[in-house]
């Protein structure tokens, strides 16, 4: 059987799902009743789909009817089959004790009564267990956070804007869950709140090892997700952990008493320092020494351990339970967990052995093996496929047979071992060979022969700042990159790099870039993004050339440049097995490349790094391919973002504004970093963790300000925030065109960022001391979603199309906009009285 029936992992998210809803109703977010119907209710719909499916196959099978598609008709019919035997088991464990009656002697054959909610005693937090709880809160959510981050990195490819659409979904959702909080009174006792911390605990490890087997379910291997199911696939998969833990920081602040020193902001305060913290060790410590099951199960012993302190009397003894197991499979995850994550990714590579899994600080690196043909992938991207003879001749012929001298020449990433046997058949003296990861630039050298007919340097290093920080003069350039889907890769095709080419070229020198541009089709958006490339090379070279072949190569140089590729072959008394007058017509190719260039667009836009139009244009692409409209996205979104403006409060919309410009100016600087240093993979817990410093920073400031000043404060910090969004792009800019390293260069980053941070948590403890205490969820709410849906306008739309500077602009009038809402009410306010 090639796709056997899927017993378990329907069993598993069957189980999954009934220890969630009876764990809401521990909780007291559930009653009792509710909790039954909802399972009665899939019972039923399992009932319905598994019969009507049956009674269809059976009419197929009677009447030979010989329906098309009844082989998919059965696999359903199967699949609900399993789900309502496990739902079923449910229910009959909920009347055992009727069954049981009647086979018993003296049964009077009656269905016992669903037990009451049992009434819990109120247990008062104390000061030090209120902080604890909000640091472990902010400690469990950024770090499965950060681990979730990069597996959808990986699970999509390894786009960046992942990052903006992951961050929308997190903070969405658990805004709405905080707002809900309020909802729930049952959560203000000790034991329910410890329940929920259990269950924060428990949900990672499980949807982790999910995320592999529903990314193949949803989206099969070899095909593209489209954006807005990538929404949903992360919403689906986050929203039981987001909704609970929002919900969770709700009811600690409905938890304080009269007795408790504890203010809302200070749970704000002690969440925030959690998760810094989490971030920090993560980017340092944990990434580094741990597998990623491991990093999962770690915060859950210190929760569990701190439930167990926290817990009544009469539940000490299970939480202790739970904690002695949980650290059982923290152990095996510890031993086992790196051998358990290959086994999972063969989901995502099926019919390929994997031969190497490794996390790399720039990336999960994987190696299969499928027919004797090795591939290399980065971040789920293809790196380098072994043993395609074409690819190689293609990507080193075509440029090289354009000089006449190959004394020196740079390769940047791209299949080295692959097309050493064509860079044999040249005259080259030396070889530099760049990729900005060390591990991948290691795997190459160890796979090298000895002995070369020329001397080959490594270099581990980011291309762009090997180019900015040498001197050396090159015959030709080979670009091998995957494309312009990623940042990363679009700073290969910038502007900018483009002049930093040109300057290290010898006179008469060649460069080469490669796109997997398919000639066959090249749709609307196809043609934009060549157009875009093409568009920015002219800006630095006289002579531009386009020949298609497995890619589509883009040769530049100043000297005319010479399409006859067969004729030079010939005369230069090279071998080739495919680039060669016998496979390739000079004639014909003339006309393929006459072709390409009649669908440029002579005013597609110039490629920059901080106006990325390629990785624009590439979002346009990934949409097209679904028949979705770009701009109605970025319409609903707009309209979404208005309407959550206009129906918070005044103080809570100008939360929203300055919760979604600081999510915002955050993410464009894990962007920057990944535009000047190509390490946003590594970094990305770093600049989350400065950013959640400032926020603790602020919101202890905030604390501590006079009350009969918090106006005149708020209006302050308002402003400098405004100063900020102004300032930011051109600090980023200056360090784009300034030679200060990396290290330097990142605190500077982390000084602008924590200053940035500071007013979010300054704006949060001002006017959560303004708050009703049980009001606070709905602050807190209204920050994250200003955050969700500003964030996700700024990945998706501001900054690819109009750049970093726009995207300043933009945050500073949402801030200006929240700040003469919230004045214009408070004068209001005063006329009132």
């Amino acid at each position: 059987m090639k796709n056997p029936y899927s017993l378990l992992p329907i069993a598993a998210m069957c189980l999954t799902g009934y220890f969630l809803t009876l764990m809401l109703v521990r909780m007291k977010v559930l009653s009792l009743p509710v909790h039954r119907k909802i399972w009665n209710t899939i019972l039923l719909f399992t009932f319905l789909v598994t019969g009507i499916l049956g009674i269809l196959l059976v009419l197929n099978l009677n009447y030979r009817l010989e329906w098309t598609w009844i082989k998919t008709a059965l696999r359903w019919h199967v699949h609900f089959g399993i789900g309502m035997a496990v739902v079923a088991a449910f229910h009959l464990s909920w009347h055992l004790k009727y069954y049981l009656k009647i086979f018993a002697k003296n049964s009077n054959g009656k269905i016992p009564m669903p037990e009451k909610d049992k009434q819990t005693v109120r247990q008062e937090l104390s000061d030090p267990e209120v902080k604890a709880f909000s640091f472990l809160l902010g400690y469990l959510t950024l770090q499965v956070q950060l681990v979730f981050l990069r597996q959808f990195l990986n699970l999509f490819s390894g786009n960046e804007l992942i990052i903006g659409c992951v961050l929308f979904v997190w903070m969405l959702i658990t805004g709405l869950g905080a707002a809900a909080g309020r909802k729930f009174s049952g959560l203000t006792q000790t034991a329910p709140l410890s329940a929920a911390f259990a269950l924060l605990s428990v949900l990672p490890p499980i949807f982790y090892p999910a995320s592999y087997y529903f990314r193949v379910l949803m989206f099969p291997p070899g095909t593209m997700p489209g954006l807005i199911g990538s929404l949903l696939f992360m919403s689906g998969l986050l929203f039981p952990f987001c909704f609970l833990s929002g919900i969770t920081f709700t009811q600690i602040i409905n938890n304080l008493s009269k007795n408790n020193r504890v203010k809302a902001s200070q749970v704000y305060a002690w969440e925030t320092m959690g998760a810094l913290t989490a971030g920090l060790m993560y980017a340092f410590l944990l990434s580094h020494v741990l597998n990623t099951l491991s990093v999962l199960f770690l915060p859950g012993i210190l929760v569990l351990w701190l439930c167990r302190k926290t817990a009544p009397p009469e539940k000490i003894r299970m939480y202790r339970a739970v904690w002695f197991m949980y650290l059982l499979f923290s152990l095996l995850a510890l031993l086992f967990g790196m051998k358990t994550e290959t086994r999972l990714a063969r989901w995502q590579y099926p019919g390929q052995k994997i031969i190497l899994f490794r996390e790399t600080p720039y990336g999960r690196f994987i190696l299969t093996e499928q027919a004797g043909q090795k591939n290399t992938f980065s971040n789920g991207s293809l790196l380098a496929s072994g043993n395609n003879i074409v690819d190689c001749e293609e990507a080193v012929h075509y440029p090289l047979v354009q000089v006449n001298r190959w004394d020196t020449v740079l390769m940047i990433s791209g299949d080295l071992q692959g097309m050493l046997p064509e860079l044999a058949k040249y005259r080259i003296r030396h070889i530099d060979y760049t990729d900005i990861n060390p591990f991948w630039v290691n795997v190459l050298r160890e796979s090298l022969p000895s002995e070369q007919p020329f001397s080959i340097s490594f270099h581990a290093v980011d291309p762009v700042h090997m180019l900015r920080n040498t001197r050396t003069k090159y015959n030709a350039i080979l670009i091998q990159s995957p494309g312009m889907g990623t940042l990363q890769e679009n700073r290969l095709f910038s502007a900018e790099f483009t002049g930093t080419v040109k300057n290290h070229l010898v006179p008469g020198g060649v460069s080469c870039w490669s796109m997997p541009t398919s000639f066959n089709y090249l749709n609307p958006e196809s043609r934009e993004i060549n157009s875009s490339v093409v568009n920015t090379l002219k800006r630095y070279f006289t002579h531009v050339l386009l020949i298609p072949g497995e890619k589509l190569y883009l040769m530049a140089r100043d000297s005319v440049l010479n399409y006859n590729i067969p004729e030079r072959i010939e005369l230069l008394n090279i071998n080739n097995n495919y680039v060669n007058q016998y496979y390739i017509d000079s004639t014909l190719l003339l006309s393929r490349i006459h072709e390409v260039e009649k669908t440029l667009v002579s005013d597609a836009p110039g490629n920059f790094a901080f106006r990325p139009a390629g990785t624009f244009l590439h979002i346009r692409f990934w949409l097209s391919q679904y028949r979705f409209p770009y701009y109605s996205i970025v319409l609903f979104f707009l309209v979404a973002g208005i309407i959550a403006f206009a129906l918070y409060k005044a103080g809570n919309s100008l939360m929203l504004a300055a919760g979604g410009a600081g999510s915002a100016l955050e993410f464009l600087f894990i962007l920057g970093a990944q535009i000047l240093y190509g390490s946003a993979y590594q970094t990305t817990g770093l600049l989350i963790g400065v950013y959640m410093a400032g926020m603790a920073a602020g919101a202890w400031a905030g604390n501590r300000f006079p009350f009969l000043k918090t106006r005149t404060a708020t209006v302050t910090v308002t402003v400098f925030f405004l100063l900020l969004c102004a300032i930011i792009p051109f600090v980023l800019g200056i360090l784009q065109h300034s030679d200060i390293a990396e290290i330097p260069g990142y605190i500077i980053l982390s000084v602008f960022l924590f200053a940035t941070a500071t007013i979010p948590g300054f704006l949060f403890a001002v006017i959560a001391e303004k708050t009703p205490a049980h009001a606070a969820g709905t602050l807190y709410a209204a920050d994250l979603t200003g955050s969700a849906v500003v964030l996700i306008l700024i990945t998706i739309f501001v900054f690819p199309v109009y750049g970093l500077q726009v995207s300043g602009l933009v945050l500073g009038s949402i801030l200006l906009a929240g700040l003469l809402r919230s004045e214009l009410s408070g004068k209001k306010r005063l006329r009132a009285r």
